[in-house]
């Protein structure tokens, strides 16, 4: 008689036993006893309310003020949106080419960044690419006469710094993209062949059948990497900041050097990292835990 299939049960909905309690315990003193070590060589005074200043503050008024800190996770979080958007577009195209008969041209671009560190790429296409393009445009004049527009500041901030943060969008979206056409192309590749034969079957061609059958697909059966691949693209953003993007890496720089509060503003700044991050990290393993079980329930016995 056969028996249903066992789910398959996540690493993080484990209950933790003593060794992982005594383990993290041992941590946590490590980590106290570090800190105490640091403070006593570097005679370093803490100040958390100076600190705190950079993420928001009240004026005299009584009216509160974003700080550098907030400033900079707000521009994170637009790189998140915009960059991962552009990147997801640029990776299901080019999975798409890779598929096709122009997969060569596709496989150059792929294997071309996916073997560059992310700060190379960005000095060479900022420097000398989307600088000279923006400059040709004439986009600098542009932003500049839309101090008033609240809509455009939203989406990229400051428009005196509009040049560097669509350079960085468009840096950032090509990188990732590379590696989000892997991940796709392994999704799709994951799809039963006989979806194909079913959609051709009922007459449709094979960009048709990508769009509304094989994509779908694909992009379920891929949902956990592509999670984890925007938890790099949001630690990839910081690099940035060698660019003058305002992120939340290079306004924790400014934050540290005027208020010489070093530790305290990059531990702010790690904080807020992880918060980003986090439910990413989470849904990852959602969707991982989903698909797990999914396909346990297909296999027979």
């Amino acid at each position: 008689m056969m028996q249903p299939p066992k789910k398959i049960q996540s690493t993080n909905a484990l209950r933790w036993g003593k060794r992982d309690a005594i383990l993290c315990v041992c941590f946590a003193v490590a980590a106290a006893w570090l800190i105490w070590i640091i403070s006593e060589n570097l005679s370093y005074r803490w100040n958390w309310a100076a600190a705190w200043g950079y993420v928001i503050s009240v004026s005299e008024e009584g009216d509160y003020q974003v700080g550098l800190l907030l400033s900079g996770l707000a521009a994170s979080i637009r790189l998140l949106i915009l960059a991962g958007a552009l990147s997801l577009i640029i990776g299901a195209v080019v999975a798409a080419l890779l598929l096709s008969p122009f997969r060569m041209a596709a496989m150059c671009y792929v294997e071309s960044l996916r073997n560059l560190p992310p700060i190379v790429f960005i000095f060479i296409f900022f420097y000398f690419i989307s600088s000279q393009l923006f400059n040709a445009l004439d986009v600098g004049a542009f932003f500049a006469k839309q101090d008033d527009n609240e809509w455009l500041m939203i989406f990229i901030g400051d428009p005196g710094l509009a040049e560097n943060f669509i350079g960085g969008v468009v840096c950032l979206a090509l990188f990732e993209g590379a590696f989000f056409a892997v991940i796709i192309r392994a999704g799709i590749l994951s799809v039963e062949r006989g979806q194909w034969d079913a959609a051709r079957s009922i007459g449709l061609g094979r960009w048709h059948t990508l769009r509304w059958v094989i994509f779908p697909q694909a992009l379920k059966n891929t949902a956990a990497p592509m999670a984890g691949q925007l938890i790099l693209l949001i630690k990839d953003s910081a690099i940035l900041s060698v660019i003058s993007v305002p992120e939340l890496t290079f306004n924790a720089q400014e934050a540290s050097v005027s208020s010489r509060q070093i530790f305290e503003v990059w531990l702010l700044a790690a904080v807020f990292y992880f918060a980003l991050c986090w439910p990413l990290l989470k849904l990852a393993d959602k969707l991982e835990q989903q698909n797990g079980n999914e396909l346990t329930h297909r296999l027979p016995g």
